[in-house]
């Protein structure tokens, strides 16, 4: 994705490894708010501004 700078980046790392700790403590509905606001991140790139900072 060519929008998502290194502060993007590093948040989308966070919110990965949230995901895996989520399922990991069998907490679903966490993992899934999370893989939500993941790919929400990732749609809302624009070159103006990443949602992730």
């Amino acid at each position: 994705m060519p929008f998502v700078d290194y502060l993007c980046l590093a948040r989308l790392q966070q919110l990965d490894a949230e995901i895996d700790a989520a399922y990991g403590a069998g907490n679903i509905e966490l993992g899934i708010e999370r893989n939500f606001t993941f790919h929400r991140c990732l749609y809302e790139a624009t070159p103006s501004a990443c949602c992730c900072h």
